[in-house]
């Protein structure tokens, strides 16, 4: 006995056409319109720095096209809470960082600047009288109270009183004493050091202009062959 199949097959013609599958088209990609500036310029100069420089850009280049589609916020509220707390107290992990006291108040007040945070008055005069205690009677600004003056916390010093802006913080800065230091770190080829006896290079150089230029005490003498 033979047994039938449950199903059958539907006969086939040679005139019928198979069917057209319509895939779902892939889902528009919602990049931003802003534009990614290219690797920076080498010059065809190929160094260690500059190839660690694009291996970072290029992993950041990768990152951000991957996350283009979600939408990018800033929290803003959170920043300027972790900001302003370092003001009072950094943690002990910053113990390392003692001697760069003036660039961490610089850092933070710039950072408040550039996402819209005015500080309140008591906020400013407490920064300004703790950089007052980093300003050596000599002249110049030490990475911390009673430390020895350099150009590079003199720079981060200054440039924290420049944005807070205050009359309390102009007339904190002992300008005489200042110009004092500067001349004293200048050599006669118009090179600068960093401190006494220390390093010279190009950096000293930029942070005794930028500070001389910034409390209005470039003069032609702290330029001469520089």
């Amino acid at each position: 006995m033979s047994s039938s199949n449950s199903t059958s097959t539907p006969p086939t013609s040679t005139n019928q056409q198979p069917q057209t599958i319509q895939k779902p088209s892939p889902p528009k990609s919602h990049k931003p319109s802003l534009k990614l500036r290219p690797i920076f310029p080498t010059d065809d100069l190929s160094t260690r720095t500059t190839r660690e420089q694009g291996e970072v850009e290029t992993l950041a280049t990768r990152l951000f096209n991957g996350a283009s589609h979600q939408k990018i916020s800033l929290h803003r509220a959170l920043h300027i809470r972790w900001l302003l707390s370092g003001l009072v107290q950094c943690p002990t992990s910053y113990t390392a960082l003692d001697a760069s006291r003036p660039w961490i108040c610089y850092w933070i007040y710039h950072s408040l600047e550039l996402l819209g945070h005015r500080h309140n008055p008591t906020t400013n005069s407490n920064t300004v009288q703790f950089l007052a205690r980093c300003q050596h009677p000599d002249g110049g600004y030490g990475g911390g109270p009673e430390q020895l003056p350099h150009l590079a916390p003199t720079y981060a010093a200054i440039n924290c009183l420049a944005t807070i802006g205050t009359v309390e913080a102009y007339n904190s800065i002992n300008r005489p004493a200042l110009y004092r230091f500067l001349l004293k770190m200048r050599h006669p080829d118009g090179s600068f050091s960093m401190h006494e006896d220390g390093e010279v290079d190009v950096r000293a150089t930029y942070c005794a202009l930028s500070v001389a230029k910034m409390t209005n005490l470039l003069t032609p003498v702290l330029c001469v062959d520089t």
